[in-house]
């Protein structure tokens, strides 16, 4: 395990301004973790941040700390957020470096030589591509950009260190928090989505939003990320369904489109209609799926543009079908 010098900290103060936030937004309230990623971002674009590598002289960053606090005590005090004492803020940060300061190294130097020397590098993203901050659904996004060219950005790499991209897709759709979602299902379809697929946030426990597969959003993760082949998920999630919709376009007033428009909101799904199957569960070869679901998925490539070479059908490791799209039937 390696830690970036340049991450940088979440501190305690950082989630108790994101929650003194969403409190005072009342029903315009994103619907953050409340974990304090965002405010912990805004002091990163701010330069006013603090990165893992000060955590060699805890002293010093306390006291870069208090004094950064001390200019916004205003601001804090309208928040409802306390300051923290200097030497109990010394004593934590001595405790974050006794157990993090051994693994704190310059990661991209790291990832430099890992490339230099033909080693192979997998990287994994976090959230999806319409929660990136600058081509998700702003202002519902988080603050950092989840879309493949982080990897660059993030991590000190250049477009041309970037191999092959795979998409990861659910094959329906969810969304935690607040936020645009043309294509969820408000009915017991959703409910029973969620209920199968297991559908609570990580971080929070929250009920998922859930919904039928938007196969516009789909096209345009794929594009933006570059996808070269996409691995969907939770195929078994769909098993027992009698039919099962694809958002195929949006209709925006009196206009029919087939791309994401600037404000999604105003999105409403068109759909196509599947026949459902009963059973994909634990299928592990791609000839044994029922052909209700072989027409589905071969539906969903011809749609986003992308061929779908790895298939879930369970939460078994071992319950997935490795297909090569040059051959649907291997």
């Amino acid at each position: 395990l390696f830690i970036s010098d340049k991450a940088h900290l979440l501190l305690p103060y950082h989630a108790q301004i994101d929650q003194a936030l969403e409190r005072l937004k009342g029903k315009s309230a994103i619907g953050t973790t409340g974990k304090g990623i965002g405010p912990a971002y805004g002091d990163k674009i701010a330069r006013v941040g603090h990165r893992v590598g000060e955590l060699h002289n805890p002293k010093q960053l306390a006291q870069k700390i208090i004094l950064h606090l001390e200019q916004y005590r205003a601001v804090m005090d309208v928040l409802g957020v306390s300051l923290p004492n200097e030497a109990e803020l010394i004593k934590e940060l001595e405790g974050y470096k006794k157990e993090l300061i051994g693994f704190v190294t310059d990661t991209t130097l790291l990832l430099w030589e890992a490339l230099k020397n033909g080693q192979k590098v997998l990287l994994e993203g976090a959230q999806g591509a319409m929660l990136d901050l600058d081509h998700g659904t702003y202002p519902y996004v988080t603050s950092s950009t989840t879309v493949s060219a982080g990897a660059c950005s993030g991590l000190g790499l250049n477009p041309k260190d970037i191999g092959s991209v795979t998409g990861i897709a659910k094959a329906y759709c969810t969304r935690v928090g607040n936020g645009p979602f043309p294509s969820e299902d408000l009915g017991n379809d959703g409910e029973l989505m969620r209920k199968r697929g297991h559908e609570f946030g990580t971080t929070t426990g929250r009920p998922r939003r859930c919904g039928w597969f938007d196969a516009v959003a789909m096209r345009h993760a794929v594009r933006i990320n570059g996808v070269d082949k996409i691995a969907l998920m939770k195929l078994d999630v769909l098993d027992g369904f009698s039919e099962i919709k694809v958002c195929t376009g949006y209709q925006v007033g009196d206009k029919t489109i087939d791309y994401v428009p600037y404000d999604l909101q105003e999105a409403k799904p068109i759909y196509t209609t599947f026949q459902g199957w009963e059973k994909t569960e634990g299928i592990r070869r791609y000839e044994d799926l029922p052909i209700n679901a072989k027409k589905y998925i071969d539906a969903l490539e011809e749609m986003v543009s992308a061929p779908i070479e790895i298939i879930s059908t369970s939460p078994e490791r071992d319950d997935t079908i490795m297909r090569h799209h040059t051959s649907k039937e291997n």
